[in-house]
């Protein structure tokens, strides 16, 4: 509740003052850090040894792991927006690592579509007009509780055309 004091004019010509009280709901109460932003390709492999081996070892290019990660240092829970582009044959999913939560988005992903996934309204968006939600083939929304790392993994489905992409944006948020 806010107080806020107000001068009412009296109906002599006097002004007096007034206290009233008026209730304002927030839609989000949170306080929120500064946005962090994470991109990953697919998960490939690396080159891995060559033998015979030969000293100095050389362990070949390091592959990735298709993950992006986020620290949530605030004390309330924060919500993802997660960013796909195409393209890839049968769609993708992506899964919280630390819970086995996931999201799965069944339909082609052309080369040049943009999906956005918003983990807080729990929609998604073919470049950022169409609804996706008929495709979800599995939809159990994620967020980032306080004090804790979250980790999606991104896994394309089908054939894999051009260099699909996850990135991930999210802020720590506070109460």
């Amino acid at each position: 509740m806010t107080n806020i004091e107000i001068t009412v004019p009296s109906h002599r010509g006097r002004s007096r003052l007034s206290d009233i009280t008026i209730d304002m709901t927030a839609i989000d109460p949170r306080a929120y850090g500064a946005e962090s932003t994470n991109s990953t390709g697919m998960a490939a492999h690396g080159g891995g040894l060559r033998f015979p081996l030969t000293f100095p070892v050389n362990f070949g290019t390091p592959g990735t792991d298709g993950r992006v990660r986020f620290t949530n240092t605030g004390t309330a829970t924060t919500y993802l927006t997660l960013v796909v582009t195409g393209g890839m044959s049968q769609g993708f999913s992506l899964k919280r690592v630390e819970t086995g939560q996931t999201i799965t988005i069944s339909r082609p992903i052309n080369m040049d579509d943009t999906v956005t996934l918003e983990t807080y309204y729990g929609t998604v968006l073919l470049n950022n007009q169409s609804s996706l939600s008929g495709f979800l083939t599995e939809y159990d929304w994620f967020q980032c509780p306080p004090g804790e790392t979250c980790t999606v993994q991104f896994t394309p489905l089908g054939t894999v055309t051009g260099t699909p992409t996850l990135t991930m944006t999210a802020s720590p948020a506070w109460w």
